[in-house]
């Protein structure tokens, strides 16, 4: 097995664990639904995850003949896939990853914090309607479509 082909199996097993780690969240969706579902959330959520599967297939599979093309490498995920060792230890390059993700999401974290709570006309217009209810809780009657109307009415 060449090294690209090994390279497309360390991505791709990636892609479909972060996809797998999902799944709950996507149970979670599909049954707070407000609409009835015309099939079971096991299978609606199995048939997500087979999408996901071809999709990340064909991303990982045209981004590496795109890097190779350009002659861009992943050190790491080749040696994964029993190619060359890396130049810099994982280590070191962990350490400037982890501290930029974690500033990332301290500034992310912060932003929300200072943000949100200066923002209420966002927040009620992002917020959508539960039970047919508006914003005082009176429920909302709405009109079916094409709904023939009684005779004699205006």
């Amino acid at each position: 097995m060449g090294v690209f082909w090994g390279e497309f199996g360390v991505l791709y097993a990636a892609a479909l664990a972060g996809a797998a780690c999902l799944t709950p969240y996507v149970l979670r969706l599909i049954r707070s639904s407000t609409r009835p579902a015309k099939m079971s959330p096991a299978v609606a959520a199995a048939a997500g995850f087979a999408q996901n599967a071809v999709l990340f297939a064909l991303v990982v599979f045209v981004g590496l003949l795109a890097a190779h093309a350009v002659g861009l490498t992943a050190p790491y995920v080749t040696q994964l896939a029993g190619g060359a060792t890396p130049d810099r230890p994982l280590a070191q390059a962990m350490t400037v990853g982890l501290g930029g993700g974690v500033a990332a999401g301290l500034f992310l974290t912060l932003a929300d914090v200072a943000l949100l709570p200066r923002m209420p006309k966002l927040l009620e217009l992002a917020r959508l309607p539960r039970d047919n209810q508006d914003e005082r809780g009176a429920t909302i009657r709405m009109r079916e479509p094409n709904r023939p109307r009684a005779a004699g009415r205006a």
